[in-house]
């Protein structure tokens, strides 16, 4: 259970995410000078390599943070929790990848709607911000690292290290094959950023309460050690 300045710290956080991720949108519909000349950088540099090999890769690896990719590793990832008897963890990664993912990238992409570059090196459709790959990725993995060191924060630095190497991966992957601008990747992690926040404070706060009345159901949570009292 986290304290009460703990929680407000960690809702501080997510609001300034938040805010940051409102300032790039805003500046992607107006189309900011700031925002075209941070794009069109980072584009220059993504796109002045393309040998076919390495593109073939690319293709392949960016599909790893696709709507495919990520159903499968989270059915499997929710498998082994209910294996394990850890359902709590198990729906909360579920809803996580279907809301905090899904949900709200399609919520705001419908909103701004903004047309994917021109010069795509693989078919694409829909619209561009944020990015909805980056968002995927971004939920998913830190939702694997608050999973993996709920109890036990002795490797929780190298895990968000290799989490962020993974995000950077895919995001430029996006910029790679031109369907995304760099600002779609920036927003996308942004948003995803601010409800992983939220999920991770939600879950610590209500977690107990949830296993209480599932109990009272039937369905009894594997028993594990009480978690620390921090963020």
């Amino acid at each position: 259970m986290l304290t009460k300045k703990q929680s407000v710290w960690r809702y501080v956080m997510a609001g300034l995410f938040f805010i940051v991720f409102l300032y790039v949108a805003a500046a992607v519909a107006a189309n900011a000078l700031w925002i075209q000349q941070f794009d069109q950088t980072i584009r220059t540099v993504a796109q002045t390599f393309q040998p076919d090999k390495l593109t073939g890769f690319i293709e392949t690896a960016t599909d790893f943070a696709g709507v495919k990719g990520m159903i499968t590793l989270t059915a499997i990832v929710a498998v082994i929790l209910a294996c394990y008897r850890r359902f709590l963890f198990a729906g909360w990664l579920a809803i996580n990848m279907l809301f905090g993912a899904s949900g709200i990238n399609f919520i705001f992409k419908n909103l701004f709607q903004r047309d994917r570059p021109a010069g795509m090196l693989i078919e694409q459709g829909g619209y561009s911000f944020p990015s909805g790959h980056t968002m995927a990725i971004t939920t998913f993995t830190l939702s694997l690292v608050f999973i993996l060191t709920y109890n036990n924060r002795r490797y929780r630095r190298a895990l968000l290290l290799l989490s962020a190497l993974l995000i950077i991966f895919i995001g430029f992957t996006r910029v790679y094959l031109g369907v995304h601008y760099p600002s779609d990747i920036l927003g996308g992690f942004m948003l995803s950023c601010c409800y992983m926040l939220v999920a991770t404070t939600y879950f610590r706060q209500f977690s107990a309460r949830i296993e209480r009345k599932l109990e009272t159901h039937g369905i009894k949570e594997a028993q594990h050690h009480k978690q620390e009292n921090k963020p």
